[in-house]
């Protein structure tokens, strides 16, 4: 990407500003920042990063554009419909300032190559919406000693706080444990008001500006509540918990736990392309379906078998299973499958996969 960095028209309007001035904006130039996600608190994100500046800017996303994202993710489009995000994310990014080095990695983020992606950058923002996610990132930043932004929404609500290792608490400070799997349902369930991950993403990305510069006043020590339904503000004071399992540990002796996944109950999830390679090595691989019928016949992946949701235990015992068979569940778009894979586990059925973003992914990668 070519680059111009002496632009004094692009950042006028900072280095006018006393508390940022082109110290700040130099400072904002070397910076190194890692988002994690380029969905739709990521997306605000990476606009206004991009915008003001940040010398190199990872994005880390394994989860390729869909229609229903475009309500609230609005650096991807329809012209980036069925692309990886992390190259949706690239083609905005060089449209609206080709200044900013960009590093992409289209994977899963993991306990096996967070450190990796993470180590060379300043400071992490977490956009992610899964706890597993949450834990992982949070106890990276702990382990390199640097800061995360982290913000979550929810319906009309958003959250935004900053977990800074060297000054105040982290993520398993306020959340010690993860809630029951199950309890709290996911953005694709319930919904989510398009403009409250703006808003959000907006806050992080302001706050990101701040640590960056060295302004005083950020969220560190304290959750910034929002409810886009009356138009409400609230500040919650958190401390660090002395007994935390990560940050109150000498940095030497930090740790990243074998899996998280396991950690927060969650479902094994596997992408379309480990999913592809499985079922090319395992004839045996049994793929279920658990959309209703009309869906299956409108199109379904070849090879699956055809199990609703609303019936699905009943006539999976009729298929009288293996116990060591290996199942790949899927649905629409990864809802439905991961409730069915828990009630799998009252069955003692162990090596059972969640598909990624569900026919979805797979129609976008492999088609039909």
């Amino acid at each position: 990407m070519g680059s111009n960095l002496a632009q004094p028209s692009r950042y006028s309007r900072h280095e006018v500003l006393p508390e940022i001035g082109s110290a700040g904006q130099n400072k904002l130039r070397n910076a190194r920042v890692l988002c994690i996600g380029a969905g739709g608190l990521g997306s605000p994100v990476i606009s206004y990063l991009a915008a003001a500046g940040i010398g190199t800017l990872g994005i880390v996303d394994y989860d390729r554009v869909d229609r229903s994202n475009l309500q609230r993710q609005i650096i991807h489009s329809e012209s980036t419909l069925g692309e990886l995000k992390t190259d949706s994310a690239f083609q905005y990014i060089s449209r609206l300032n080709p200044d900013v080095k960009i590093n992409l990695y289209a994977v899963r983020l993991s306990e096996y190559n967070a450190i990796d992606i993470s180590k060379d950058y300043d400071l992490i923002i977490d956009g992610s919406d899964n706890f597993s996610t949450r834990y992982l990132v949070s106890d990276v930043g702990n382990i390199l000693d640097i800061p995360v932004i982290w913000g979550s929404v929810f319906k009309f609500y958003g959250q935004v706080s900053i977990f800074h290792p060297k000054i105040g608490p982290c993520y398993r400070c306020v959340f010690p444990q993860p809630p029951a799997p199950g309890s709290v349902p996911n953005c694709s369930t319930v919904g989510v008001m398009g403009a409250v991950c703006g808003t959000i993403g907006s806050i992080m990305a302001t706050e990101a500006i701040k640590v960056i510069v060295g302004m005083p006043n950020t969220l560190i020590s304290t959750i910034l509540i929002y409810s886009a339904e009356d138009s409400n503000f609230e500040r919650i004071k958190i401390s660090k918990n002395l007994k935390c399992y990560s940050c109150s540990k000498p940095l030497e002796a930090r740790t990243l736990l074998p899996s998280y996944q396991d950690f927060c109950g969650e479902v094994i999830g596997i992408t379309v392309h480990d999913f592809e390679t499985k079922r090319s090595i395992n004839p045996n691989l049994v793929i279920l379906d658990v959309r209703r019928p009309e869906e299956y016949e409108s199109g379904n992946i070849p090879g699956s078998i055809n199990i609703p949701s609303d019936d699905f235990l009943n006539q999976l015992l009729i298929l009288d299973l293996d116990r060591d068979v290996e199942l790949v569940i899927y649905c629409h778009s990864g809802a439905r499958s991961r409730k069915c894979i828990r009630e799998i586990e009252q069955l003692g059925l162990a090596n059972v996969s969640n598909l990624d973003g569900g026919i979805l992914a797979w129609n976008s990668i492999v088609g039909v």
